[in-house]
């Protein structure tokens, strides 16, 4: 696989997700990744987890009840659409970028690539990529459409519709400075409550369970670039473990932080399920 792959955040879909976030930052005393922001369809924010963020949204037109862990992001060098050929050539399904901007003042905006073949429970629009994948005309076409559906009033709940369970996707921030500004600072800020060694033994890792039958475990090798055991474990360039076991089903179970404390800490409930701190 040409290119280099991380892991960006986590997404918990939650009704509530202000005060599900700052429960969470009461709870852990991790800094603001970026600040919680109501674009309308969208309400989102995150925090920083010291090797990547958790976020905490809305999604208007989705279902996001009860609060779960829902979405993978994963980021890359790439630009998209190179991405997107990089994602044809090796034959994994994909959605073609989407742009999104819903900040009147453009501080920042986003660029999501849907990919499919990792979960059982992705959203069903991940064919698309057969047709239309890669940078060719058609894709290009087929983003122009759902770009120009996203600013028309509704648009984006119609394509939120889409997301029941799960999903992975890249993303890519724009302007690619701010969003690089905001993540230092989130950095700097977690060093200053965490500063080693207490964080020596620190790490961060994402649970996931894989179908041992069909194509998931080997998409998800395609997708990362690299062979996976199951069980098994790989490590992203930023530190954050993706951590594989067998499974009749390929979804995301749990995200565990450890090192940081030196005893469990406790959760809000609605938390406590697929996240874990020590």
């Amino acid at each position: 696989m040409a290119r280099e792959v991380d892991v960006d955040h986590i997404m918990i879909l939650c009704e509530n997700p202000e005060a599900e976030m700052n429960a969470f930052r009461a709870s852990t005393g991790f800094p603001e990744a970026w600040p919680m922001t109501d674009f309308g369809a969208i309400l989102t924010g995150a925090v920083w987890a010291g090797r990547m963020g958790i976020e905490f949204a809305r999604l208007e037109g989705a279902r996001n009840a009860p609060t779960r862990l829902a979405g993978l992001a994963l980021s890359t060098r790439l630009e998209p659409w190179q991405l997107a050929e990089t994602l044809r050539v090796d034959g994994i399904p994909h959605v073609p970028p989407t742009f999104i901007s819903l900040d009147p003042d453009v501080e920042l905006s986003w660029t999501n690539t849907l990919v499919g073949g990792v979960l059982t429970h992705e959203p069903n629009t991940l064919w698309l990529g057969r047709l239309f994948g890669g940078d060719r005309p058609l894709a290009r076409w087929l983003a122009k459409m759902v770009e120009q559906m996203a600013a028309k009033p509704g648009g984006i709940e119609r394509m939120n519709a889409v997301i029941k369970d799960e999903l992975a996707f890249f993303v890519h921030y724009h302007p690619e400075a701010t969003a690089r500004e905001r993540r230092e600072a989130a950095r700097d800020a977690f060093a200053s409550e965490f500063p080693e060694p207490v964080t020596a033994d620190f790490r961060v890792s994402v649970e996931l369970d894989v179908a041992q039958n069909g194509s998931h475990r080997a998409n998800w090798e395609r997708l990362i670039g690299s062979a996976i055991r199951l069980p098994g474990e790989w490590s992203s360039p930023s530190g954050v473990s993706l951590r594989f076991s067998p499974a009749s089903e390929t979804r995301l179970r749990h995200v565990r932080i450890e090192g940081l404390y030196g005893e469990v800490r406790a959760l809000p409930p609605s938390l406590e399920e697929f996240i874990s701190l020590s």
